[in-house]
């Protein structure tokens, strides 16, 4: 499976679990400060995912990041997570000034297709459990 249909099967999924857990939540939003200004064009980007009042209250844009542990393999050690964590870094400097000056939040969801994700997706996913237990979606009838 390529790192773009991991990339939709998992927005897909993020916005079940969201929704299952009673969270606010859209899929592709289009949101106007993700343009780049380079680019010179108008359209409107989408955050992969937005959800509603999740962080201070605030929206946030939550950009999803996949690619193959094997990018950039060179002469130096393989470690887990190396390319996500860099990919990560990439669109964490390329949105997260953006989301903030327009009172968003930016929260990323970097993973590689070989089932690593990073610390912070680790801990979006622990924040929608406790929201979860919160609101005891989590019990059966």
């Amino acid at each position: 499976m390529s790192p773009v249909q991991y990339h939709t099967i998992l927005r897909g999924v993020l916005f079940d679990i969201f929704t299952w857990a009673g969270i606010l939540v859209k899929k592709e939003a289009p949101v106007n400060f993700l343009t780049e200004p380079l680019d010179r064009r108008s359209t409107l980007r989408s955050a992969n995912v937005m959800v509603y009042g999740w962080v201070g209250g605030k929206d946030a844009c939550v950009g999803l990041t996949g690619v193959s542990p094997l990018v950039g393999l060179s002469v130096r050690p393989f470690t887990v997570g190396q390319a996500a964590l860099k990919a990560a870094l990439s669109k964490v400097v390329k949105h997260e000034k953006a989301c903030s000056d327009n009172q968003h939040a930016f929260v990323l969801f970097a993973f590689d297709t070989f089932g690593f994700l990073a610390p912070e997706v680790v801990d979006l996913l622990h924040k929608v459990q406790r929201s979860c237990i919160e609101m005891s979606c989590l019990l059966g009838p």
